[in-house]
């Protein structure tokens, strides 16, 4: 006789983001400087105001004509090839930035980054869109 398999709760993330998953250059979708270069940055607060330091934010956007991106290298940055994928840890004040390129509308509409955050005590991912002022 076999017993009925019971659920088990979920696993919150992290904290684990500090020596795990940020890597050199994550944060730079293209060096600082190019032309064109853009800062897209802010602050992850918890439900009190208070910083989180230890979230991860992860941002996926189309290149500046629109186009979807399909180029490899996400994770191995050789400064001239712009793949729109990019990660940045937060910082004691739950600071993050990360240097890219102004992402154009896909087939007409707004430009936008897609935004995850990853942080303690959470049990997904969150997703939510940056959008520029234009």
């Amino acid at each position: 006789m076999t017993s009925p398999l019971v659920p088990t709760p979920g696993q919150t993330v992290g904290p684990f983001f500090g020596f795990a998953l940020p890597y050199a250059g994550g944060a730079d979708l293209v060096p600082p400087g190019a032309p064109g270069a853009v800062r897209l940055s802010g602050r992850v607060l918890d439900g009190d105001g208070a910083p989180v330091p230890d979230a991860l934010l992860e941002i996926w956007q189309p290149a500046p004509d629109g186009g979807i991106v399909r180029r490899p290298g996400s994770l191995r940055r050789d400064g001239w090839t712009f793949t729109g994928w990019g990660r940045s840890a937060t910082d004691t004040a739950g600071r993050y930035t990360f240097t890219t390129l102004e992402p154009g509308g896909v087939d007409g509409g707004a430009a936008f980054f897609t935004v995850a955050i990853f942080a303690r005590g959470l049990l997904d991912r969150l997703f939510t869109r940056a959008y520029l002022p234009d």
